[in-house]
């Protein structure tokens, strides 16, 4: 007897905006528990985890007496932001104050506080053409106003220091429409600044360079990457868990393998033949959201943690756009199909039993008939 197929034709194919609306409500509900999950496991391990609570305490301090950020409104230290440093009276000189106090004070370790100690968390030297210099005799201000400042270079954007003065940025004053200078009471002007469209340019680079030695001292490296294990094992538990509960265990534990999303909008995942789909063809279809919560998990770098997931959704959306079936990606994977169960329907576990439905309805037919 040859074999009938259930005629999947007769499925209605959901709108675009149907399949679009219902995944970003999926994801959107993952995303958020995820978050609340990784809140909680962080809050647990500050609490709990001593090392972990020490870094992260480590690595507050450092920014601290860096000088190198500025604190927001949740109280957490950001970077000093383009409004920083576009002001000409009194950010510019702000911000040479700090890298200064960065170059002099923090780096060689003088005047930095109580709660650092130089001897643990300092390279005491650095190398510089294979010879070791003490940071002290390294950084200084000759250093600083010729290598960071470039004072009395051809275009510098600083043209004059007092002689033997060190740069002291605690008074501002406006010399004329070309140069604001800074102002010492005791010794007079200390330092002028050309009123140049291009200091901005010229202050971010060496603002972050500054930023990058900084992240590159060894106990910075360390306590950070401490600190991102941690991090990257809690963001992979949290993801993992919340994509479990919503993409695998209620899925599973529907009647036909729903989201609350399909639920809501009244959609239904089946195999290619139109029969209900395998668990191991659910499982399968969510791989691609399973891969991208590890990859985002162990990828540290801000600039590509999102470049796989953003691939992946854009190829998604790609090949769901422009077949008529309306097939994701994973679909495509996993040799399944989504229909829309708007007006009830039967969705038969495979081609035995839709055959035996049919079958039956033959003979009752046949009997009728014989009637």
């Amino acid at each position: 007897m040859e074999r009938t197929l259930h005629p999947i034709d007769n499925y209605e194919i959901p709108s675009l905006l149907a399949r679009i609306a219902a995944a970003t409500l999926d994801l959107a509900i993952f995303i958020f528990v995820a978050l609340i999950l990784f809140s909680i496991g962080g809050f647990v391990v500050s609490q709990e985890g001593q090392t972990y609570a020490n870094y992260v305490a480590l690595v507050d301090d450092h920014i601290h007496y860096a000088q190198l950020a500025n604190k927001d409104d949740t109280n957490q230290y950001v970077a000093l932001s383009d409004n920083d440093l576009l002001s000409m009276q009194e950010d510019n000189a702000l911000i040479i104050n700090r890298l200064s106090y960065f170059y002099l004070s923090y780096l060689t370790g003088e005047n930095i506080g109580t709660n650092l100690e130089p001897s643990l968390h300092y390279q005491e030297s650095v190398v510089v053409d294979g010879v070791s210099i003490a940071k002290k005799d390294y950084y200084t201000v000759e250093f600083f106003n010729n290598e960071i400042l470039k004072i009395g270079e051809e275009n510098s954007y600083f043209v004059y220091q007092k002689t033997g003065g060190n740069v002291d940025t605690s008074k501002v004053g406006v010399v004329d429409d070309f140069y604001i200078e800074t102002v010492d009471s005791d010794s007079g002007p200390v330092l002028r600044i050309k009123r140049d469209v291009n200091l901005l340019l010229y202050l971010k680079d060496i603002y972050e360079d500054a930023i990058v030695l900084f992240y590159n001292q060894p106990s910075i490296i360390e306590a950070n990457n401490y600190v991102n294990l941690v991090n990257s094992i809690l963001m992979l538990g949290a993801g993992v868990l919340s994509f479990s509960i919503f993409y695998l265990l209620l899925p599973l534990l529907s009647k036909n393998y729903r989201t609350i999303g399909k639920h809501i909008f009244k959609l239904t995942v089946v195999d290619n033949d139109g029969y209900k789909a395998k668990k191991w063809r659910i499982a399968l279809r969510s791989f691609p959201l399973f891969g991208a919560i590890v990859y985002v998990a162990i990828i540290n770098s801000i600039y590509f943690q999102f470049l796989l997931p953003l691939l992946l959704l854009m190829l998604s959306v790609g090949i769901l756009v422009f077949n008529t079936k309306r097939k994701a990606l994973h679909d495509w994977m996993a040799g399944t199909i989504v229909i829309s169960t708007k007006q009830p329907i039967k969705i038969y576990d495979n081609v035995e039993q839709y055959e035996e439905v049919l079958k039956a309805i033959k003979e009752r037919s046949q009997t009728t008939n014989g009637k």
